[in-house]
């Protein structure tokens, strides 16, 4: 079973009472059969900073966890902005971190709007809605139409820090990425075939 814990939000006025009540969680967690696996490090990428009691908290609370970041809202703020934010994290050198991501929240998959083949620029074009996926008849190149809000590559990441036996129930939980369910399924028929025959 894969557990997830949101916490509320944190500002330098409530630290103190986030570290305690998150480190009697953790504590919990690990007493029982619930451990924490990853963390999911949110930061609201439109405020520009990173705050020094952030990198406490990572660094106390969240030392023996897997942390993967999340910069959201981070098509509201300039490339730069988000490179300096995301050096800033870096810069920590979190021996447990997994990796920095740029995401988009939205309720609905945003889709691009394409007129031509972006590889050989033909007007020759099919557009499958159902699929979102563009084909260009002339030199076959395809391409996914759904903008990249950033999720796909959490998950991909998530999955691989989760102990196997829990990778599975993720994979199969999570409704971002079919491919990494399509591969994790493939692979279970194949172990199950070797172990078969």
């Amino acid at each position: 079973l894969v557990n997830l814990f949101d916490t509320r939000g944190i500002d330098f006025s409530n630290v103190e009472n986030f570290i305690e009540e998150t480190t009697n969680f953790l504590a919990e967690g690990e007493s029982n059969t619930n451990p924490i696996h990853v963390v999911w490090y949110i930061v609201d990428a439109s405020r520009t900073r990173f705050q020094p009691f952030e990198a406490r908290i990572c660094r106390e609370l969240f030392s023996s966890v897997p942390i993967v970041f999340l910069l959201n809202k981070a098509d509201l703020i300039t490339k730069e902005d988000l490179s300096c934010l995301r050096l800033v994290i870096q810069q920590l050198e979190l021996p447990n971190c997994h990796g920095i991501f740029n995401v988009v929240a939205s309720g609905t998959s945003k889709v691009k709007n394409i007129q031509c083949c972006p590889n050989c620029l033909s007007n020759d074009i099919v557009i499958r809605k159902k699929d979102a996926i563009m084909m260009c008849e002339d030199c076959d190149h395809v391409e996914e139409l759904t903008l990249d809000n950033g999720l796909k590559s959490v998950i991909e990441v998530t999955s691989d820090v989760l102990p196997l036996y829990l990778r599975t129930t993720f994979i199969s939980a999570q409704n971002i990425s079919f491919q990494l369910k399509e591969d994790s399924a493939r692979q279970i028929i194949s172990d199950f075939w070797e172990n078969f025959g």
